[in-house]
């Protein structure tokens, strides 16, 4: 296993797999799938952070879902593959690399992450402490991935000794080559959840904006945005309402000025949620996202329904072409 480095408290961008010796398809678009996996922990009750009392993975349920997982993609066929909270070394996942069992199974990818929480010893909750933690973003593709870059993200508005043993969100990115010359940046990111309403999901969504904006390559950017769209109100939701308090600031901006692969709120649900509340067989909001700039064009793209242990989020599926 190879190691990256870029300039940042996490320094490490771990590389697995040997993707093909080739570039993007030019007789058809290319294919993005962005999921959040949730560590491959299964959904048998509700984790901690969500108020129950879960907090380490029963081995049969991470073989499980990690075997969903797997069925998935290679369901999807795609070409460039975003993931988050991909655990390497956890302790509540029994210290299993998920990415290199990912790309084992997946014949064809290759594959860069980059930790947003990493710690040799977490202690919490108290009832029963996560230990060591190493949860990752992960780009994988059919196609060779090059430059992989991890850009600090801000964090919450928290003393210094919580932020020490909290996440340390990031937007991991790469290349990959295209068949003319030159190359696609990809983008791979996960926004912070329970921010309380303070203006952390704006300060994030300024540096993901700028990321955007660098550079004149075709470019594209997946994740989990723990953002509603525009338009969606959240005091339509039966739960957690109060997760989701003056977002119009941190997202309408982006979505005047990039392209979403998704449409607007109004012609989502409930089609297209992606993520599904404690308990829930179904998605009733939509926190994923696909963009991209100018240089590529939306040809499909939609929510891929799966089977509901297997993550708290439904994957997003764009087809794109080069313009």
């Amino acid at each position: 296993m190879a190691a990256l480095c870029t300039p940042h408290r996490y320094r490490a961008i771990g590389s697995a797999g040997r993707p093909g010796d080739r570039s993007l398809p030019t007789v058809r678009p290319f294919r993005v799938v962005s999921w959040n996996l949730q560590f491959c922990g299964g959904r048998r009750e509700p984790w901690f952070y969500e108020g129950g009392k879960a907090v380490f993975v029963p081995p049969a349920d991470q073989a499980r879902a990690l075997a969903g997982v797997v069925a998935v993609l290679r369901r999807l066929e795609a070409d460039v593959v975003l993931l988050q909270e991909v655990d390497r070394g956890s302790d509540r996942t029994d210290r299993h690399d998920q990415l290199a069992a990912l790309v084992a199974a997946l014949p064809g990818f290759g594959a860069v992450s980059a930790p947003v929480h990493r710690n040799r010893f977490v202690p919490f909750p108290p009832h029963r402490f996560l230990r060591r933690l190493d949860l990752h973003l992960a780009i994988l593709a059919r196609a060779p991935l090059s430059r992989p870059e991890r850009l600090s993200l801000p964090g919450l508005r928290e003393p210094r000794l919580r932020a020490h043993f909290n996440l340390h969100r990031a937007l991991l990115s790469a290349e990959v080559p295209l068949p003319a010359g030159g190359s696609l940046r990809v983008g791979n990111t996960h926004l912070s959840a329970f921010t309380g309403g303070d203006d952390t999901l704006v300060r994030q969504m300024r540096e993901v904006s700028a990321w955007m904006e660098r550079g004149p390559s075709p470019h594209l950017l997946g994740g989990d945005f723990n953002l509603l769209p525009p338009g969606d109100d959240p005091s339509r939701l039966p739960t957690d309402r109060e997760d989701h308090p003056g977002e119009r600031a941190a997202i309408d901006p982006f979505f005047d000025r990039f392209a979403s692969a998704l449409p607007p709120a109004g012609q989502l649900l409930p089609a297209a949620g992606t993520y599904l509340p404690p308990g829930a067989s179904a998605p009733d909001r939509t926190l994923d996202w696909i963009f991209h700039g100018a240089g590529l064009r939306t040809e499909r793209a939609w929510v891929e329904p799966v089977d509901p242990f297997v993550s708290d989020h439904w994957p997003v599926v764009a087809e794109l072409s080069l313009r």
